[in-house]
């Protein structure tokens, strides 16, 4: 790729180009060393050598740990809090690399040039945060060497502890053969959605005040709910599940799309056919997700892959000829498209939000693995192979394809979950709810719902509103 492969894109956000093998050997390698882990571990064991852990891999996550806390010192700022998710990570990288106040400054400036772009390509709104006043990145900069120099001391024994009980959990599950929450399961099983008996009267208190605001933007980020089987959860993964997991899974079974990408899936180990919410799940709900996203993008805002970039990797694999059928005609649909249309504008915002997607789920799951026919790990996940950015293009192209249609499911879903809370918090209601397929998939817009003209609008208005972190007024 032009400028970019994988193991540079995360090397050069994490590590610095010093990392960059470190970083090739734990993401694209395909074999070597795999995380494996006892099931009973002793808590207090501190050498990674005696757990079997591959280095490399704890490394980086520990890399990640330490900029995600970063991120957070800098969104407890207000002028950071809307900062994409793009920037934020730029900006992380530039504070935890500085050695001084004066280099922390310098690197905030040259946030986006650090990354291979001139300041030209930032929106206005990343041009203003860039510009923030000296004494305030000086101020975040002290907090950061602050959070380090206190975190030094547990932070491995933390991460070591996580990596055996979390990381570990998902790598049995991607191995696992059985079936857990299968896409068949979980339609008709539908999406459950239930106030944590603790948490219920604060929903109610909090639904109460200021009622022109949606209720679920008021709960997105309140680890209130029980959605199927996870507790706690945000209140913005209910419609995470219902449309990112459950919908667009679906429309990839009627699609036809998982069947023809059969072999890319099979070495994921089939997370559509095993558990849709798994961790493997999560390549094609960030596909939807950051459709949600987009639903609201900012003016002049540039995602950092381009279509050069997403093209360049199916040419290459047609000059080596390793190429399928299935990335034949990924490219196909990209170089027959309009290059002012919005499929090729959707496709770079949601490409490169998937990267940083998938940095956080390497951060909170650990790594995906690859599977061979037998169901045994041989390496690691490379997000630019060929088939699965062939993959990729043709979700896209099925959300674009059907953008006003697929624009109203989400609407529709949006509406369903705000009139649930509201009776939840208005009467004497249950408080749980059930949210499926039949429900959302109607022509146009439902209409059995209980809200007020004004909150509709509001939630037309700021669609993508669940996406994101920060309040929207």
């Amino acid at each position: 790729m032009k400028n970019f492969c994988f193991c540079f894109f995360i090397a050069s956000f994490l590590l610095g180009n010093s990392g960059a093998h470190c970083i090739e050997t734990a993401l694209l390698s395909q074999g070597g060393p795999l995380l494996k882990t006892p099931l009973f571990f002793d808590p207090q064991i501190t050498c990674l050598s005696e757990l079997n852990i591959n280095q490399n891999e704890f490394d980086l996550v520990r890399e990640l740990e330490i900029n995600e806390n970063i991120s957070h010192i800098l969104l407890e700022h207000p002028e950071l809090t809307r900062s994409d998710r793009m920037l934020l990570l730029w900006l992380s990288l530039s504070i935890k690399n500085a050695k001084s106040e004066a280099q922390a400054i310098l690197n905030w400036r040259n946030a986006a040039i650090t990354q291979g772009f001139s300041n030209d390509f930032l929106s206005s709104a990343q041009v203003e945060i860039i510009n923030l006043p000296e004494d305030k990145i000086q101020h975040i900069y002290r907090q950061a060497r602050e959070y380090i120099q206190k975190s030094e001391p547990g932070l491995t024994q933390e991460l070591i502890v996580r990596t055996l009980k979390n990381q570990h959990k998902h790598n049995q599950l991607q191995i696992y053969q059985g079936q857990i929450r299968t896409l068949s399961m979980v339609k008709a099983r539908k999406i459950n959605v239930k106030i944590l008996k603790d948490c219920l009267l604060l929903v109610k208190t909090i639904c109460k005040e200021d009622r022109d605001i949606p209720i679920i933007e008021k709960l997105k980020n309140l680890k209130v709910f029980q959605i199927n089987d996870f507790s706690p959860s945000k209140g913005s993964l209910i419609s995470h599940d219902i449309f990112d997991h459950l919908w667009f899974a679906a429309k990839l079974e009627e699609e036809g799309i998982f069947q023809r990408y059969h072999e890319l899936y099979s070495r994921l180990g089939n997370p559509h056919l095993k558990d849709i919410f798994s961790r493997e799940g999560e390549l094609y709900a960030s596909i939807a997700f950051d459709f949600r996203s987009f639903q609201i993008a900012e003016p002049n805002y540039r995602p950092f892959f381009s279509i050069e970039s997403i093209k360049e990797v199916l040419e290459n694999s047609i000059q080596d000829k390793t190429s399928s059928a299935n990335q034949k005609k990924a490219l196909e649909l990209i170089v027959s498209a309009d290059e002012k249309s919005l499929f090729l504008k959707g496709l770079c915002y949601i490409f490169s939000g998937m990267a940083i997607e998938l940095i956080e789920s390497n951060r909170k799951h650990g790594f995906i693995r690859v599977l061979d026919r037998q169901g045994n790990p041989y390496g690691y996940f490379n997000f630019f192979d060929p088939e699965h950015v062939a993959f990729i293009v043709e979700a896209v192209h099925y959300l674009f394809k059907n953008f006003e249609r697929n624009r109203q499911i989400l609407i529709n879903t949006t509406l369903l979950i705000e009139d649930h809370m509201s009776a939840i918090a208005t009467q004497d209601n249950p408080s749980q709810f059930s949210i499926g397929l039949e429900d959302i998939e109607i022509v146009g817009e439902v209409s059995t719902v209980n809200i007020s003209e004004r909150k509709k609008e509001w939630i037309k208005r700021n669609l993508n509103f669940e996406t994101r972190r920060y309040s929207i007024p």
